[in-house]
């Protein structure tokens, strides 16, 4: 939550505080902090400060209260503002020619084809602009019509709409709304060079789904005892959508921040000119992300619903050099080859643009285009007679004809030409690749010469095949979008002095301007996101909501021993060791730096140690894992986009763990006779501390040993009951060769004692077996000799009568009492994700999915910084 308060400063700071030697200085003849003005001389302390210490204080909030704005007459029944929900289906619109074998002539007719699931062109599709792009058509075109038409969307495949939108009266009986509209394949409808793109057709299903009544909407956004999942992402939906289709930008199709207009930057930025890179060819831009917020009576003012307002800054590629000036000038575009002080391509640094690439940087070159769209631009010099004739004829004007001349294909990306043999994506200049043309061989430079009039500016620089041929690099130009790489020293500290001066009560005015302009003042379609909210009945107050806070005393954090120091509110943890450290009782590698393996081992060693350093318990095994079997538990990604792969990169690291650990596939538990120890919880909510008893087959059954004697923690207290606190005593069910079948708890038996061990109390460390020795309220483990297992059989009604203890070899089958499948383990207890550099959108991925799959722990490490730090 962003805030900023209004209150007392802490006593001291201004009149009373600690004099210097000798007084300070002479302010004004006023003593500084060094008493009454005829002692200020000789220093020392200044008058005790007695001011009361404030206890609360105003505390302005980043919630704005989201709202009805009029109780509708009827809530019980069928209303107005109930939201139905609609599946949407895209479908690709073909032309097909069919020739009347009667007439012999030809009629055009249109062919819708679905987009299969596993097709990877519907991939491209959804996390592209292009499906907004269509709704936004679509929304346009029926609003021309009827101005009670609304519908919003979630840039996949959901939509939703108020009962009262003119939308839900074309619903026909089998709840579906057809539409087919043409859209500009590779730009918005907007864009300056939009005459240069050709279209495509599509056509969209809505097909009604749910309807959530308005009823249920006004009890949660007043506080009502009602489930609001369902309806926040609803809200979620709203606000997305009439941000995007009120006129914002979306650098990413599947995030919730909007970007303003490019000719709103300056202003949101807060300076005349926007902060570029060094290089000129980025902009740092400003944005919002709004998320709704359900809350009870008790909590966030009186409760019920708010809008969650945060601002955002990122670095976008530019298009034009200037975006003032005339997009027709050829100096106003960005060529991804940049001839300077330091030539490159597409970020890749060359040598020369005078003489041809090394394979090396022809790799390094293709790998980098490969990651990026761009666009193609370039002008035809040599002209047509006969075509110009041919277009004067159709009535065009001689403007009209040389602007024919300008060549423009956005939004392309590189691909493999499937004519040549090895199928090749880019080649080494245009001056060695040679073709038939007119009967002759002629290499592209000579090409472009002859038959446009083109002479290339860079001949022996690459040539890279799209969709629509062979193209050299010179014509290819930077498109607006995200940056990629935005690590640049310099691009890191002017994010970070524009959140330096957007701070405190700063940040609060910051985002109290922004939210304004995002809801009144963007306009798309004659609608400002306020009117979108109308629609559904909704407003978002103008007023940040304001809390009282209780001001609390400065928190101490203890250590075991006093070598933590705190300076500037940061703790130097250099030789600390934590009072109360976690326990590490397993962990996997995703090493998606995959040129780095030694590197990687290197910093999953360093880490392990710092952290045994620190005081955190490690378990011997698990040490022993990382320094003898770690290929065993790490990922190598090979693959090519691991942002996309990542998921499926941490769901294999986690089965990897699971083997290891839970099934003992390296046979490291059973060898050192030493059971994995970890937490579970179950449906009750409470998590235990356990042993995992792993099968004796791989296909077997694994099993769980519970700590029965406390829990961890429970978010339930009173899911616990007796008779649940007492199944957790036993582990086993055992059946004895003379057929007895009892129920009993696994121990262990040692040459020390008589007394058997309990396996939560037993573990292998540094080569030999160790136990917990307690005494005068002292636990302390002190070195064992293992002799084996047995099982102590007790009264299933009163654990503390011991009826027999079964020796191992004296049991004929047994099975486990708790089972794993009915039991959520945490394993492993931490995934390190390690990373060849500092791509934000990788380490967002990885953070997100390693919550998404089970909210698994995880440590990102980055290549660089790590081999940097060593040096």
């Amino acid at each position: 939550m962003s805030m900023a308060y209004e209150g007392i400063g802490r006593g001291g700071l201004r009149d009373g505080g600690r004099g210097g030697r000798d007084g300070g200085r002479d302010h004004n003849k006023r003593p500084r902090g060094g008493g009454d003005g005829d002692r200020y001389h000789q220093g020392g302390r200044g008058p005790r400060d007695n001011t009361p210490r404030p206890t609360e204080c105003e505390v302005m909030t980043n919630h704005n209260k989201l709202d009805i704005v009029m109780d509708p007459v009827n809530v019980e029944g069928p209303c107005d503002y109930d939201i139905f929900r609609f599946k949407v289906e895209f479908k690709n619109v073909r032309r097909v020619a069919v020739n009347d074998p009667e007439t012999g002539t030809d009629t055009v007719n249109f062919e819708e084809q679905e987009m299969r699931a596993d097709d990877k062109s519907k991939k491209r599709f959804f996390s592209g602009p292009m499906p907004w792009r269509v709704i936004k058509k679509i929304i346009t075109e029926q609003r021309e019509k009827d101005s009670n038409f609304i519908l919003d969307y979630d840039g996949a495949e959901l939509a939703v709409a108020p009962r009262h939108s003119s939308l839900n009266g074309q619903i026909t009986e089998n709840g579906t709304i057809h539409f087919r509209v043409r859209v500009k394949a590779d730009c918005e409808e907007d864009d300056p060079e939009a005459n240069k793109v050709r279209e495509r057709s599509f056509a969209v299903s809505l097909t009604k789904t749910t309807e959530v009544p308005f009823s249920q909407i006004m009890n949660a956004i007043r506080g009502g005892n009602t489930s609001t999942e369902y309806l926040t992402m609803i809200i979620n939906l709203i606000l997305k959508s009439s941000a995007k289709l009120s006129g914002m930008i979306l650098l990413d199709p599947r995030s919730p921040t909007v970007y303003f207009p490019l000719t709103e930057q300056e202003r949101m930025i807060g300076r005349r000119g926007l902060p570029e890179a060094r290089d000129g060819t980025s902009n740092l831009i400003a944005g919002v992300s709004q998320t709704a917020a359900f809350t009870k009576n008790e909590q966030i003012g009186s409760g019920g619903a708010f809008v969650v307002t945060q601002t955002k800054v990122n670095w976008a590629d530019k298009e034009y050099w200037r975006l003032s000036d005339n997009h027709d000038d050829d100096r106003n575009w960005i060529p991804l080859l940049l001839n300077g002080r330091n030539p490159r391509i597409a970020g890749v640094p060359i040598i020369s643009t005078e003489q041809p690439l090394d394979k090396d940087t022809i790799n390094l070159v293709e790998k980098a285009l490969a990651k990026i769209r761009f666009n193609i631009r370039y002008t035809i010099i040599k002209s047509d007679a006969e075509r110009d004739k041919a277009m004067r004829a159709r009535g065009k004007t001689q403007a009209e004809i040389e602007d024919s001349r300008r060549k423009v294909f956005k939004d392309q990306g590189i691909s493999k030409d499937i004519n040549q043999d090895p199928h090749v994506r880019i080649m080494r200049s245009a001056r060695d690749y040679t073709f038939k043309w007119n009967d002759i061989d002629i290499t592209v430079s000579e090409y472009y010469l002859q038959k446009y009039g083109i002479q290339l500016q860079y001949p022996n620089m690459p040539i890279v095949h799209v969709k629509k041929g062979w193209f050299p690099a010179e014509f290819l130009h930077q498109k607006f979008a995200r940056s990629n790489d935005a690590n640049d020293r310099d691009m890191i500290d002017q994010v970070l002095r524009y959140y330096d001066g957007h701070a405190g009560s700063a940040l609060m005015q910051d985002v109290i301007e922004k939210r304004r302009t995002l809801l009144n003042q963007i306009r798309a379609d004659g609608l400002s996101l306020a009117s979108r909210l109308n629609f559904y009945n909704l407003r978002i107050s103008d007023d940040p909501t304001c809390l009282k806070a209780k001001i609390i005393q400065t928190p101490a954090i203890k250590f075991r021993n006093e070598r933590a120091q705190l300076r500037d509110g940061d703790f130097n943890l250099k030789d600390a060791i934590f009072s109360k450290p976690a326990a590490l009782n397993s962990f996997v590698v995703v090493n998606f730096a995959r040129n780095n393996q030694h590197s990687c081992a290197d910093y999953v060693q360093t880490m392990l140690r710092v952290a045994v350093n620190h005081g955190i318990e490690i378990p011997y095994v698990t040490m022993e894992v990382a320094r003898n079997y770690l290929e065993n538990v790490t990922v190598l990604y090979s693959g090519s986009h691991p942002v996309n792969d990542a998921l499926d990169a941490v769901g294999r690291a986690i089965e990897m763990a699971k083997k290891v650990y839970i099934h003992d596939s390296l046979n490291i538990f059973r060898r050192n006779n030493d059971l994995f120890k970890t937490f579970c919880y179950n449906e009750c909510q409470c998590t235990i501390e356990c042993a995992v008893l792993p099968p004796r087959s791989v296909n077997g059954s694994v099993g769980l040993l519970l700590d029965y004697n406390k829990l961890s923690s429970t978010r339930n207290p009173n899911a616990m009951s007796d008779n649940m606190a007492m199944d957790r005593y036993f582990s086993h069910k055992i059946k004895r060769r003379n057929g007895e079948e009892h129920y009993a708890r696994l121990k262990i038996r040692i040459t020390q004692t008589d007394t058997r061990i309990d396996p939560l109390d037993f573990r292998f460390s540094k080569g030999r077996h160790e136990a917990i020795r307690r005494s005068n309220g002292e636990e302390n483990w002190v070195t064992v000799n293992f002799i084996g297992y047995c099982y102590e059989c007790r009264d299933t009604k009163n654990t503390g009568v011991i009826l027999d203890v079964v020796e191992e070899h004296d049991v004929e089958a047994f099975s486990y009492i708790h089972n794993i499948c009915d039991w959520e383990v945490e394993c492993p207890s931490l995934i390190i994700s390690y990373h060849p550099d500092k791509d934000k959108a990788l380490y967002d991925k990885v953070k997100c999915v390693t919550n998404q799959i089970g909210g698994y722990q995880s440590q990102i490490a980055v290549a660089e910084t790590f081999e940097r730090q060593k040096k």
